[in-house]
């Protein structure tokens, strides 16, 4: 009667280890597939994902190294204009290699992109909504290998007034920002002090006015932030060539670091 009963309870404690071991390898197994980045080659340049939450899409470039190197990276964010508000992901690559990536490349010490690119797409008849665009960033730390005192923000038109207003709503997030032909309210200034600020405009500027960056540089300046805007002469509009393509503004932005991590809230799925 004895070891009968004790067989049980032996069976009964195997049977529970069982269930034990198979409930942890599942959820490894869940926590793995949950994350879109160990779903690819992590040596592969460019991916789109569609965010889980807020469905806003995106493309993440990759270093070649990445994966490669045991390390975490920088990552820059760049926010389009409105021309490329929902084109669709394949518009939003080119747009992304011919205005920022190919320009920046272009400098010697950039050509291996020694940081990570996040470059989300506004949706039609849109501007650039701030939970959203922190919701990708949130995605993004949570999946890649990430510096996170070393996040950066930058934006042509359109996407230079979400760049102001953004770094304005989370002036955690980053450690330097550059809005390329852009501006926004004065207001946003009060929360930039301590974000280091490298603004670009062209002087034959029709479509956004040379002032809309230069009030907004001043501001910032008067009240004791660390900002400072380059005019490109004869240039108007687009000049995210002219201005990604300077060996001085990504020893500039690359040497600047948050004093602190910040935090994350989102999870999301790839496409």
């Amino acid at each position: 009667m004895i070891k009968r009963f004790l067989l049980a309870v032996y069976v009964g404690l195997l049977c529970v280890t069982a269930t034990c071991l198979g409930n942890t390898v599942e959820n490894k197994t869940e926590n793995r597939n949950d994350n879109p980045i160990a779903r690819y080659d992590p040596t592969k340049p460019q991916r789109a994902f569609t965010h889980s939450h807020n469905k806003i899409r995106y493309w993440i470039f990759l270093p070649q190294k990445y994966g490669i190197e045991q390390r975490e990276w920088p990552l820059v964010m760049f926010l389009h204009g409105a021309g490329e508000r929902g084109k669709g992901l394949e518009s939003l690559r080119q747009n992304v290699q011919i205005n920022f990536l190919q320009p920046t490349q272009s400098v010697d010490e950039l050509n291996e992109l020694p940081f990570i690119v996040v470059a989300p797409q506004c949706p039609a008849k849109q501007h650039w909504i701030r939970s959203q665009i922190r919701g990708v960033l949130d995605e993004v730390l949570q999946f890649c290998s990430i510096d996170m005192k070393r996040i950066y923000l930058t934006g042509h038109s359109m996407g230079a007034f979400g760049t102001w207003k953004f770094a304005s709503t989370y002036p955690d997030l980053f450690a330097a920002i550059v809005p390329v032909s852009g501006g926004g309210q004065t207001a946003v200034v009060k929360n930039l002090i301590d974000i280091p600020t490298w603004a670009f405009h062209g002087e034959k500027d029709t479509v956004v006015p040379p002032r809309r960056s230069t009030s907004l540089v001043n501001v910032l300046k008067i009240v004791g932030g660390d900002a400072k805007v380059t005019l490109l002469p004869k240039l108007g509009h687009s000049i995210c060539r002219e201005t990604y393509s300077r060996p001085e503004l990504w020893q500039w932005l690359l040497s600047k670091e948050k004093s602190s991590d910040i935090r994350m809230s989102y999870a999301g799925t790839a496409e």
